[in-house]
């Protein structure tokens, strides 16, 4: 409607100027349902901004999945690990969790051009299960999310693409670790039953609040676990699962807030690794496992030319870890632990490494008789 205007000059047939009060009025009601009108559609359109804006950034933010090394692209500790029992890290973030039976995880690259599981990623992770009939076996892989608060409380969902013979399945947990200041709580999540292709799998759940609890515990976290296998005493806590063994194969795993899943947020690799070394940092090249004996990217010191008798070097972290780590030095040319290599290629012994910290440490040793300096390699641990 265009607006309308009330005529204040024209003379009208009582003599005087200006239309009289009535047609006046209703011009000027007629102006205001008009602006009203269009303040309603703006206060719905404003209304309707954050919505928008989620739907249009859905994709891009580089903090939606709170898994890190969810495509399994990072494997600084090396490529595969045999079959064995034991808890320990292998991909980055990932762990291995295995009791009374054997499993191994291994990094396995995705055919350039493949669209069966999109947005191509490169790699995957394989996780073989070995045989067990024991009552109290588990075989599992986890990641541990620091900080138990951060989940607390939240509507989440978990995705992730996976495939293993058909009628295999995958179960899912959250455990809140408060690391002994408290009673952990564990949820069970879903179970996934895979088919021989690659499928995107999702379940939603409701994480509990840890209103009440104590989380003064140092490095409290959340579990995220991918069962593949439990022994009968798990029954309760895993449903539906039981033994299995064979092959599983896990790419894209994201846990992101919210009911839906997303696409996979791929962070670049340079953002990605730094998530990583926040936990688990080498001085080795990205693909050079630790205790190989290999030069490149070593760190060493040949300006102390005192032979045979002992002297201090250094390790200085790229990333400031979560908390003080363990660090462990190799022999850059044989790979040994706790040796360094001389300026003659004579092996020292580390004798201690101390003052250790977030960013760093000083190494203290014994160089080999006949030599000076010294070269090695380190790793620095902080994993929850």
């Amino acid at each position: 409607m265009a607006r309308k205007i009330i005529d204040l000059d024209s003379l009208q047939p009582n003599g005087k100027r200006g239309e009289t009060q009535r047609p006046a009025f209703t011009k000027i009601n007629d102006n205001f349902a008009e602006v009203y009108s269009g303040l309603k559609d703006a206060q719905e359109a404003v209304t309707a901004i954050p919505a928008a804006l989620d739907a249009a950034l859905a994709g891009r933010s580089l903090a939606r999945n709170f898994l890190v090394n969810g495509d399994f692209r990072f494997w600084q500790r090396g490529w595969g690990l045999a079959q064995g029992t034991g808890s320990n890290y292998l991909a980055d973030r990932w762990k291995r969790d295995n009791g009374n039976g054997t499993l191994s995880m291994a990094r396995f690259p995705l055919e350039p051009g493949q669209t069966a599981v999109p947005g191509n990623p490169r790699w995957y992770m394989n996780v073989n299960v070995g045989a067990s009939s024991a009552r109290n076996s588990y075989q599992r892989v986890s990641q541990l999310i620091e900080d138990v608060t951060l989940l607390s409380g939240r509507k989440l969902t978990l995705s992730f693409y996976a495939k293993a013979a058909p009628g295999s399945k995958i179960a899912v947990e959250i455990e809140q670790d408060f690391r002994g200041q408290d009673s952990s709580t564990q949820m069970f999540a879903g179970i996934a039953t895979l088919t021989g292709t690659w499928s995107r799998y999702t379940m939603t759940f409701d994480v509990p609040s840890v209103s009440g609890k104590n989380t003064n515990g140092a490095g409290h976290c959340t579990w995220v676990s991918l069962w593949m296998s439990t022994g009968p005493d798990f029954s309760n806590r895993v449903p539906g699962l039981g033994h299995q063994t064979g092959n599983f194969d896990i790419a894209m795993v994201q846990l992101e807030d919210g009911a839906a899943a997303t696409d996979f947020e791929r962070r670049p690799d340079a953002l990605e690794l730094l998530l990583c070394q926040r936990y688990f940092e080498k001085s080795y090249n990205i693909d050079v496992p630790p205790g190989t004996a290999d030069g490149a990217g070593r760190d060493n010191q040949f300006y102390d030319r005192s032979v045979g008798v002992g002297s201090t070097s250094h390790i200085r972290c790229r990333v400031l870890k979560r908390a003080t780590p363990a660090y462990t030095v190799y022999n850059d040319t044989t790979g040994a632990v706790s040796q360094v290599s001389g300026a003659s290629g004579g092996a020292g012994t580390v004798t201690s490494i101390v003052n250790p910290g977030q960013s760093g440490a000083q190494v203290n040793y014994v160089s080999a008789p006949g030599n000076w300096g010294s070269s090695f390699h380190w790793t620095a641990d902080a994993e929850l």
